[in-house]
């Protein structure tokens, strides 16, 4: 029995998926580059996940049933690291590039891992029983599991803290442009139209305005007007970007995961509806700051153009972590 850490540690796992006999695994967490490990493999492994806890990333998954002479079901409180041959196991506290959290890929580099590596012939054999009759009482996945997983996925990665912090007091975009891998999978938008409120949309945002603010101590409230695509549950940059090129960055706004819809009607009888959000000062801590605004407005052009907006010609929408190409470059 050896212990094991750091590039010992993930020099043991790469031996391990190098041996040319059947491979047990029973690892929780499974993130978007796992599959990279099992380039060039054609034994036959056997896979335990928990893909239940929104830990584990479900398009791997889906690439692993896809993989021939791959077996892998899940159990919903695994939390175990184990990896397993018919003369090793190395037991610790790895998964293959995503945990807990719901980090995974650049996001994890230089967390610190140990596991102990287990060669002697008794202690190998338990640890197969071990896993063998948590392999027997395991599920199957099938396509509803995935699907579901899929939204609690996007939940997770959505929610999960930052991991790096540049410096108090810098900006959004600061953070942005040094720490891109934050801002995967975030709802975070750049959100950007050309005409502002109608008269009427005006009217019912001013009609609801008082009760939800004096509800929801006092956060002041904001709306999209027929702009019900708009995602739930995420956070906005607005910015007015004027047919004729005029720009101004109209603030932070956060659409709750709730939906809050208010119809109404347009003077010609032709119904609308506005969409209500709330006014923030900051995105999870960070400000726009004026050099921020400065390059939001050099770009914007750029940022309306490009190929992976969502919208038509009244207001479009971008994720913000696509938008750093545009910012700053492509993400190294």
């Amino acid at each position: 029995m050896q212990f094991i850490s750091g590039a010992e540690n993930s020099k043991a796992i790469l031996e391990f998926f190098s041996k040319d006999e059947p491979l047990k695994c029973a690892v929780a967490f499974w993130g978007g580059a796992s599959l990279e490990i099992f380039d060039g493999l054609n034994q036959k492994i056997k896979i335990l996940c928990n893909l239940e806890s929104g830990a584990t990333n479900p398009e791997a998954i889906r690439k692993l049933q896809k993989r021939k002479n791959t077996e892998i079901r899940t159990l919903s409180n695994l939390h175990a690291k184990v990896y397993l041959t018919s003369d090793l196991a190395i037991v610790g506290s790895a998964n293959v590039s995503a945990n807990g959290l719901a980090f995974e890929d650049e996001e994890l580099r230089g967390w610190i891992e140990a596991s102990v590596l287990i060669t002697e012939t008794v202690q190998p054999k338990e640890v197969d029983n071990w896993f063998e009759h948590y392999w027997d009482i395991a599920n199957e996945i099938n396509e509803d599991a995935l699907k579901s997983a899929e939204d609690v996925w996007s939940q997770r990665r959505h929610r999960r803290h930052f991991l790096k912090i540049q410096q108090a007091g810098t900006s959004l975009l600061e953070q942005l442009k040094v720490n891109p891998h934050e801002f995967k999978d975030r709802k975070l938008f750049l959100v950007m139209y050309r005409s502002h409120l109608s008269k009427e949309g005006y009217a019912t945002l001013q009609k609801v305005r008082g009760e939800i603010e004096a509800r929801k101590a006092a956060r002041k409230v904001g709306c999209y007007e027929n702009w019900s695509e708009l995602p739930e549950d995420a956070f906005n940059i607005d910015l007015y970007f004027g047919a004729r090129g005029r720009f101004s960055f109209e603030g932070l706004y956060q659409i709750p995961e709730s939906r809050l819809i208010e119809p109404f009607r347009y003077d010609n009888g032709e119904k609308g509806e506005i969409k209500l959000c709330f006014k923030m000062n900051s995105i999870m801590g960070f400000e726009i700051s004026k050099n921020d605004q400065a390059l939001l407005k050099r770009k914007i052009s750029e940022l309306w153009n490009s190929k992976d907006v969502v919208g038509d010609d009244e207001g479009r929408y971008l994720s913000l972590f696509k938008a750093r190409a545009i910012l700053f470059g492509k993400v190294q």
